[in-house]
């Protein structure tokens, strides 16, 4: 039978031995956090029980080591925590579940937020209401380190700030982590990036890092040697490409960095589409094409690039701007030739603003370097 341990408002359940553990105190029922100074970290007050930080297995001596593998589950059941050492830590122990249902936010002052480290059994990790997570000089926001969890689900985290030495995320030795998911995520930042996931891992697929138009701030994202689908490589360069200083936003670009290259990830959507093409030149040097075969998705827009080759007579073939896409099937470009097209072309889309390998150039050309297959 799970045993309880209650201190007053929190309970704490688990399976196993929950114990030496670090002392955990119970605070006043609400927490405000410190004001980042131009305002753009203030996080809100959160209501209700709390503590004072939870610290299992660090080093307290040999009779913590005796015990740190044998807590199987355990359960929290508290608001907040906030802590001058370490936010949450769970350190070499046996778990198999973690669940901390109510928990809104999560602040360790010096050695990180949520911390889940060697806990190598480790495959149910709750986090349903896990707002914001801060450290003002740690390692990470949240740190799993060794687990066996197959999805690292955020759904409702908006804060991970980090004003430290340290990554907003960072997950290393989880072999079978294929999922990460925040998409509610708006300011990710520490000095070492907003996520790291590299050593260790391997199988990371699906990556999800809050959202166009939600999202304002997100620092280096390093996602190597994984198995990164097409639409968690676009998404990604499309949601940093948005971060552009506008609506609220904090540019992506000098001194920061995205690298999803490496492992068998998919290289950013093709710069080549092509389609077989017939079309009328008009008077005043506007050729207007028709697609035989819808190639393009989404349609041209004014001011993409076309490659249009194999086209004559006239001199057709070359780079040209389209100047207006009446539909999907039929564009405009600007072109100094007249009289009639009589041979079938091809063309080759060289760029479209809703494609990932434009917004990898985008970014690239705002001073961020960026790393893809």
């Amino acid at each position: 039978m799970p045993r309880t341990y209650t201190t007053p408002l929190v309970k704490i359940t688990y399976t196993g031995f929950l114990q030496p553990l670090t002392t955990v105190e119970v605070s006043p029922d609400t927490l405000q956090f410190p004001t980042g100074a131009d305002g753009a970290f203030q996080l809100p007050v959160v209501p209700g029980p709390g503590i004072c930080g939870f610290n299992y297995g660090s080093s307290a001596g040999i009779n913590e080591a005796a015990y740190m593998p044998k807590l199987l589950t355990l359960s929290v059941d508290a608001n907040w925590c906030n802590s001058p050492g370490y936010g949450f830590s769970v350190v070499g122990a046996s778990l198999t579940a973690l669940d901390l249902p109510n928990m809104q936010i999560i602040a360790g002052q010096q050695n990180g937020g949520l911390t889940i480290f060697n806990c190598t059994a480790l495959t149910t990790l709750n986090l349903p209401k896990l707002t914001a997570l801060q450290s003002l000089n740690g390692s990470a926001g949240i740190n799993v380190n060794g687990a066996a969890i197959s999805e690292l689900n955020l759904p409702a985290l908006t804060h991970c700030v980090i004003f430290g030495m340290g990554a907003a995320i960072n997950v290393a030795n989880c072999p079978n982590l294929t999922t990460i998911s925040a998409p509610n995520l708006t300011y990710a930042t520490g000095l070492m990036g907003a996520i790291s996931a590299v050593s260790g891992n391997g199988n990371i697929a699906n990556v999800t890092l809050g959202t166009i138009g939600k999202t304002k701030m997100m620092a280096a994202v390093t996602l190597s040697m994984q198995k990164l689908t097409q639409a968690s490589v676009d998404n990604t360069l499309a949601l940093l490409a948005s971060l552009d200083g506008n609506n609220g936003t904090i540019l992506f670009g000098p001194s920061q960095s995205v690298n999803l290259s490496g492992g068998t990830s998919a290289t950013p959507t093709s710069t080549a589409d092509t389609a077989n093409t017939s079309g009328v030149a008009t008077a005043g040097g506007t050729a207007t094409f028709t697609l035989a075969a819808a190639g393009f998705v989404p349609p041209l827009q004014a001011g993409d690039l076309v490659t249009i080759a194999g086209v004559t007579p006239g001199g057709y073939n070359g780079t040209f701007t389209v100047t207006s896409a009446a539909d999907a099937t039929h564009f405009a470009v600007a072109n100094g030739t007249t009289g009639a097209i009589t041979v079938q072309g091809t063309v080759k889309r060289t760029r479209n603003k809703t494609e990932a390998y434009y917004y990898k150039q985008l970014i690239a050309v705002r001073g961020a370097t960026v790393t893809t297959n």
